[in-house]
């Protein structure tokens, strides 16, 4: 029977540790599954449940260890990344969920709306962190990334940025579990809920309500590399692969062509005719190319802007670098020029990760922006995902070819008007007309603004709930709940034993007695008369309770040191026999009443005494199993009283020196 008692605890114990690992794995299934992005809306739940019960750090880090491996170790396994820089990943997410999980438990375990905010807030600095304090792939690593597949939805990221959807989604779940777990702010919760997401509608609808100012035909070119039949490196390769799709993109009406990054090896050195072949397409079809290349001369990774006369119109050097890249870096320097009215500008792959450059080329409403890409199998639709974020942030069309990806072409609003897979399609010609926005977005004149109030907001927040004894310059003074008065007793009790979750069986029944017998009394009242209790109930054994007869309870009203009130007296034994019947039953009366909080104390944030409920649903659903059982005297208002008590239920006030010593 112990056994089975050590197990429940310990099953007791892992749900923190269980329950982050289910919210990471449910934010790392859209991850590998982009079209099952919703499932993030309720991901966060079983960790907001779980963090209100959790009572130390040490659990805290667990809950946040298991959430980070849920999260990032499917996702590793399934991109087959190198080792190094999978350790350095699983390491990094792993750390800041445990950090992000930690700071959490300090937010939402307050049942207060501002907490729900403020637990909003810190996930868009947490993403944002994610983001950049180690910025291999930039916003790739933000946990939103897959939230492109639904751009209408995530309109309102052109005012936000990608950090404003972590904070919609802590807000709304942080609301919705308040709601339901805390019955006096559930209507408050529900309209706040409800506000937060007619805002995010009606940004969406203004940011989708923009009309086009024009439109203009563009193509992709793509493939995967090979040096098989046909392939780019063999004879005839540059006509089959380039120069054919080039001659027909112009019979179908295209007036500017994109090529993939690093598709062709160039020495770019004004003096030898730069780009020869190049030129010379562009002038025999009148067009204009957009081609990259590697510079041999300067060892950069380019991209040049040739026009219909063959001039080079400019060039653009990758900015941002992979891990795996040394090459020299470029400026960042928007380079943009007119295609029949149209601003074009351009970025290199990777250069699309981050936001510094594409904002630029939003806050000069820039139309479209073309971006040369050489991707890789595993990371190819992710690195796509991310590459629409930036299309919605600075409502710009992409024009995105590449080798070993995914060619597309994507409308401001982050609509997919073309998309070729090349490992599935083989090399591809993608022609279509493009409408073009002359918007300057909030995202791009001002960046992180979003993340900067967001940090704000978390700093006020704790500052208030845990920093203001210390900012006043009242701390260590020891505070205390204001209800044992002055009373030395009942200082005492609250000081020692209240809210001590109790496990020990005798005790559990010592504190049901005594909460029966103060039903309509006060407590300082029953523990003045405690000691005496102890005498005249053999030391609360209820072995010996139950076989009280007749004789027994008579002396016992007899009694001037104990109430003596002849139904609470044999309500006692009843109970006693009540009790010991739940013994045999369950195992232990400790294993059958704390299912009722389910093996956990229920941590509350109460603030004055007015806020302090009589009852609960817990409550509520003990007094009526326990009437079943042939209890008396166990009304809810009772049974709540038993839980403070006996510890099921903390209600020391926040600012009791209680309040983080029990459970």
């Amino acid at each position: 029977m112990n056994d089975e008692k050590n197990r429940l605890r310990w099953l007791i114990k892992q749900q923190g540790p269980l329950a982050g690992f289910l919210s990471g794995t449910m934010l790392m299934i859209s991850g590998i599954f982009p079209i099952l992005s919703p499932v993030q809306m309720f991901a966060l739940v079983p960790l907001l449940v779980v963090l209100r019960r959790l009572s130390r750090w040490r659990e805290c880090f667990h809950t946040g260890f298991l959430m980070g491996l849920g999260f990032v170790a499917p996702q590793i396994l399934w991109l087959l990344l190198p080792p190094e820089i999978s350790l350095i990943l699983v390491t990094y997410f792993i750390v800041l969920l445990m950090a992000m999980a930690a700071v959490s438990w300090s937010l939402i375990r307050p049942t207060g709306i501002m907490g729900c905010f403020a637990f909003g807030s810190l996930l868009a600095v947490f993403d944002w962190a994610v983001m950049t304090a180690l910025p291999m792939w930039g916003t790739a690593q933000s946990l939103a990334r897959c939230w492109s597949w639904y751009p209408g939805v995530i309109a309102f990221t052109c005012v936000t940025g990608m950090p404003g959807l972590m904070f919609v989604f802590g807000v709304t779940q942080a609301l919705a579990v308040n709601a339901f777990l805390v019955r006096g702010q559930r209507l408050v919760s529900i309209l706040a809920l409800v506000v937060v997401l007619g805002i995010v509608a009606a940004i969406d609808v203004t940011a989708l309500s923009y009309k086009p100012v024009g439109h203009l035909k563009v193509a992709t070119i793509g493939w995967v590399l090979s040096q098989g039949e046909g392939g780019m490196g063999t004879s005839g390769g540059f006509d089959r692969l380039y120069a054919q799709p080039v001659a027909e993109a112009v019979r179908q009406g295209a007036r500017l062509i994109v090529s993939p990054e690093t598709a062709f090896a160039e020495y770019d050195d004004p003096n030898r005719a730069p780009l020869s072949k190049f030129v010379e397409l562009s002038r025999r079809h009148c067009v204009y190319l957009a081609v990259g290349y590697f510079d041999m001369k300067s060892q950069e990774n380019r991209m040049a802007f040739i026009g219909p006369t063959g001039d080079i119109l400019g060039r653009y050097t990758k900015t941002h670098l992979t891990p795996f890249e040394n090459n020299p870096t470029g400026t960042g320097r928007p380079i943009i020029i007119t295609i029949d009215g149209v601003s074009v500008g351009a970025m290199i792959c990777h250069d699309d990760n981050y936001t510094d450059i594409s904002r630029r080329y939003g806050a000069k409403s820039t139309g479209i922006v073309v971006v040369p890409t050489n991707d890789w199998i595993y990371v190819r639709s992710a690195h796509f995902q991310n590459s629409i974020h930036r299309v919605i942030e600075s409502r710009f069309a992409l024009v995105r070819a590449a080798s070993n990806g995914i060619s597309a072409i994507v409308s401001p609003t982050g609509k997919r008007l073309a998309v070729s897979d090349h490992f599935k399609d083989g090399p591809t010609l993608l022609v279509t007309n493009v409408p073009v926005y002359d918007v300057q977005t909030i995202f791009s004149r001002f960046g992180y603004w979003f993340v900067v109030a967001s940090g704000i907001l978390v700093v006020v927040y704790l500052i208030r709930e845990k920093g203001k004894d210390l900012l006043f310059g009242e701390w260590p003074m020891k505070k205390s709940c204001e209800w044992p008065g002055d009373n030395k007793l009942m200082i005492e009790y609250h000081d020692t034993e209240w809210g001590v979750p109790l496990h020990d069986y005798r005790k559990l029944f010592e504190f049901l007695l005594l909460d029966n017998a103060q039903a309509g009394l006060s407590w300082q009242t029953i523990l003045n008369k405690r000691d005496n209790y102890r005498k005249a109930f053999d030391n609360f054994d209820p072995i010996n309770i139950a076989r009280y007869n007749k004789r027994k309870i008579n002396s016992l009203l007899d009694n001037p040191g104990i109430i003596r009130n002849r139904l609470k007296v044999q309500s006692a034994v009843t109970n006693a026999q009540a009790f010991l019947k739940i013994q045999a039953e369950f195992g232990s009366f400790d294993t059958y009443i704390w299912q009722f909080v389910d093996g956990i104390t229920i941590r509350n944030r109460w603030k004055t005494l007015n806020d302090i409920p009589t009852t609960s649903p817990e409550s509520d659903a003990m007094s009526n199993a326990l009437k079943k059982r042939g209890f008396k005297f166990v009304g809810s208002t009772i049974c709540y009283a038993f839980m403070q008590s006996a510890g099921l239920v903390k209600d020391h006030l926040t600012h009791c020196f209680r309040y983080t010593q029990c459970g």
